[in-house]
């Protein structure tokens, strides 16, 4: 995945559901549309931490 990707989702569950799996991976979006996010820094592998759900509730924005 590039920095840059729309990624579009069925739906508003889908879409927040995505965005914290993809968070959990170091992937950091950001909601742009209805049902659409843009993928804004990709983090290494190394650095990507062993979040607990609460603090990548706080790291997700809405545009």
């Amino acid at each position: 995945m590039a920095i840059g990707t729309i990624i579009t989702c069925t739906g508003p569950e889908d879409l927040f559901r995505k965005a914290e799996d993809l968070l959990s991976h170091g992937i950091h979006t950001e909601f742009v549309g209805r049902n659409t996010m843009k993928v804004v820094s990709i983090q290494s592998q190394g650095k990507v931490s062993k979040m607990n759900p609460a603090d990548a509730q706080k790291s997700l924005h809405i545009a």
